[in-house]
């Protein structure tokens, strides 16, 4: 189950490539090894032994899973005009995009996003019995 959350999470994870008129600052601000704080799919909860072995990196315009035989990046984009900002994500392989919504707070970032093809999620939140998962990360200190 874990390599299965972390490909989600490989193939879904997300943004910073700035396209269009998103912010540099978010772009900027979300650089850096972010700890899965919390995790749900399908509105069910992400085990603690699971999320704690997996760290997404950001890193320019991609993002890489690290943990759970991921660690090939994917390329994110992001737009920060949109209400709620967006993301989309291109993984690596010819996979299909993946669409979701964000948000960052200083050190927290919250990400909803729909499996390959999906809509994109409109809240923040991983209902029972869907494809939507919802992932609060939050920075590591150095």
């Amino acid at each position: 189950m874990a390599k299965r959350i972390a490909g989600f999470l490989a193939a879904g994870l997300f943004l910073v490539a700035v396209v269009g008129t998103s912010r540099a600052d978010d772009q900027k601000d979300i650089q850096g090894t972010w700890k899965i704080e919390k995790g749900v799919k399908g509105g069910e909860d992400m085990p603690a032994e699971e999320k704690d072995k997996i760290t997404l990196e950001f890193k320019d315009s991609k993002v890489i899973v690290h943990g759970g035989g991921g660690d090939k990046p994917a390329e994110l984009t992001l737009d920060a005009t949109a209400k709620p900002k967006t993301i989309n994500i291109t993984p690596p392989n010819d996979k299909k995009e993946i669409h979701g919504i964000y948000e960052l707070k200083g050190d927290s970032l919250t990400i909803c996003f729909a499996r390959e093809g999906g809509e994109r999620p409109k809240e923040f939140k991983s209902e029972q019995g869907t494809q939507v998962m919802l992932i609060v990360l939050m920075r590591e200190k150095k």
